[in-house]
């Protein structure tokens, strides 16, 4: 799991309005934003690494982008579109200057009674995080992934609805160095609901995933392809409790295989819960906890075992100006590859990070925000240890 990045473009739901060469029934959302952040640790460096040649350690940046949201049915079925495109410049970091960029693509399906299926494709581009690297110093990396999925479902509005789904994932590094850790993941997944209206829906799961790094083949001596497998199972549970709480749990057990001796195996649970209240009109809570085990293309090795802890919520002081403000607690393990020669790298971390923010909205299609989030990351390995603040200002115009 990554330690969540601190500066990023900000995008709040697209309100969909219809063109005018769009029916009632084809839903078309746009916005248009400006972004311009600073922050005072772009690199996500430590002290001792600040006067190294080369490291602009605050950086100003903007940001324009696009979102859009689309869908459009075509008898019982429909297809959709949704994600951003933006570009990032830096005052200082110039070798930073990125693309970014997130979309969303599918078709949802419906066939036979009680049957609904969904396919999509995922596509991501962007300037990788510096909190992610292993090095003491750091270098630019155009992080890219795509990500295929696919799920069908049957079985009545009452009683019980298994359902099946297959994931593929790819990602990759644009830098020659990092390329080693480029990974190919295919996922097979499984489910029993039953499900009652009154009571929520009650699961059991499973899953096997296959994770590969095919660039690790001739690195060294190595004799195959490196990967890993990862069987996980449990039961989770969902249920909205009228308009004002929506929550949903899981818990299981997660096994991990890595094919290599020199990498520790993993057993042991994993869960979710996302838990939303929204007492009234104004006022709204969230928490969010999981604990997981992920491959990155960025940090050079097999896997790691993440957890993560949220709360956020937000204030409406009136129909024009809402607050927001979160919190978030991280922690990782990982499972150091033994065909990658590690200089200094480090086992376990954890992060934390405190946020807050106001947006306006006058009279219009314009919406002005700012956000104040600060972090904080520690190491087993005190030069990976850093903090950074960073403030950023958005105007958005959506239509």
């Amino acid at each position: 799991m990554r330690i969540a990045a601190f500066l990023g473009l900000s995008l709040a739901s697209v309100h969909q309005a219809q063109a005018q060469e769009f029916n009632d029934d084809k839903n078309f959302g746009l916005r248009l934003s400006m972004a311009s952040a600073y922050d005072n640790n772009e690199l996500r460096i430590s002290d001792s690494q600040a006067g190294l040649p080369g490291l602009e350690k605050g950086d100003f940046s903007i940001t324009p982008a696009i979102q859009v949201d689309a869908t459009a049915p075509i008898g019982r079925q429909s297809v959709y579109v949704a994600g951003s495109l933006g570009y990032s410049f830096h005052q200082r970091n110039k070798q930073l200057d990125r693309e970014r960029i997130n979309l969303t693509s599918g078709v949802t399906l419906s066939a036979g009674p009680g049957c609904t299926g969904n396919a999509s494709f995922g596509y991501s581009r962007q300037q990788t995080d510096f909190s992610e690297f292993r090095e003491f110093v750091q270098t630019e990396n155009t992080s890219e992934t795509r990500n295929i999925t696919t799920n069908v479902s049957c079985g009545a509005v009452i009683g019980l609805r298994p359902s099946v789904g297959f994931d593929h994932s790819v990602a990759s590094n644009s830098n020659d160095a990092r390329a080693i850790s480029n990974f190919k993941s295919d996922t097979l997944r499984g489910s029993i609901t039953y499900t009652r209206p009154s009571l929520g829906d009650l699961s059991i799961y499973g899953s096997y995933r296959i994770g590969k790094y095919p660039n690790r083949l001739g690195f060294t001596t190595a004799p195959t392809t490196e990967k890993i497998e990862v069987f996980s199972g449990g039961i989770s549970f969902s249920r909205n409790i009228g308009a004002s709480i929506r929550g949903a749990v899981s818990l299981g057990y997660t096994k991990v295989d890595p094919n290599l001796a020199g990498v520790r195996p993993y057993g042991g649970s994993s869960y979710s819960a996302d838990i939303s209240w929204r007492p009234n009109d104004r006022l709204n809570f969230g928490i969010a906890a999981s604990k997981s085990v992920q491959q990155s293309s960025s940090l050079d090795i097999s896997y790691s075992i993440g957890r993560s802890y949220v709360v956020n919520g937000g204030f409406a002081v009136s129909e024009r100006i809402r607050l927001r403000f979160g919190a978030g607690l991280s922690k990782q393990d990982f499972r150091e590859s033994p065909l990658l020669p590690i200089v200094g790298g480090r086992t376990k971390e954890s992060g934390v990070y405190v946020s807050g923010g106001v947006s306006y909205k006058p009279p219009g299609r314009i919406t002005f925000g700012f956000d104040v989030r600060g972090g904080h990351r520690n190491s087993d390995n005190r030069q990976f240890d850093y903090g950074n603040l960073v403030g950023t200002l958005t105007v958005r115009y959506g239509f």
